[in-house]
């Protein structure tokens, strides 16, 4: 005999403690809250780290240069990608590997940063100290190391 799944399922879910269906339903909503990946930031890092098959890397190109939305959306991205490349060529192993100081406002600036919560202007000084202030570039080197490209902006 077939088996009457919705039947089951209600007498599932009426078995659950309130507190589980609150923890489900406030977890529900913060996914649609935040919303899906963003695919354009999934193939931006997969073409910065060069993890794609070369006709599809030909077409991140062409994008590239075709697409202006793409392009604005994709760049402060490909910035930080090009400061993090530069920074682990030049320190490389001389990286620490030790935590930072959350409360240091050098690593709540790279954090912003990173995050893209800077305005253009400060986003270019911050890159330009990273390139000239050796010990600031040491400090927050981890963390830059750390970086990868986000699944959704905002």
């Amino acid at each position: 005999s077939p088996v009457m799944l919705r039947p089951l399922m209600e007498k599932y879910e009426n078995g659950v403690p309130e507190e589980v269906k609150q923890k489900r339903a406030a977890a529900r909503e913060r996914e649609e809250r935040m919303g899906e990946d963003d695919p354009d930031l999934d193939v931006i890092g997969e073409w910065l780290r060069h993890g794609l098959p070369p006709h599809h890397e030909r077409a991140v190109d062409d994008r590239l240069v075709t697409d202006e939305a793409f392009f604005e959306k994709v760049l402060p991205l490909m910035k930080i990608w090009a400061v993090r490349t530069e920074l682990l060529d030049r320190l490389g192993p001389a990286i620490a590997a030790e935590q930072v100081d959350a409360m240091d406002p050098d690593v709540a600036l790279i954090r912003d940063y990173l995050r893209l919560k800077l305005a253009p202007g400060e986003s270019g000084r911050v890159e330009a100290r990273l390139r000239r202030d050796e010990a600031f570039a040491r400090k927050v080197a981890p963390m830059v190391r750390a970086w990868r490209v986000p699944g959704r902006l905002g």
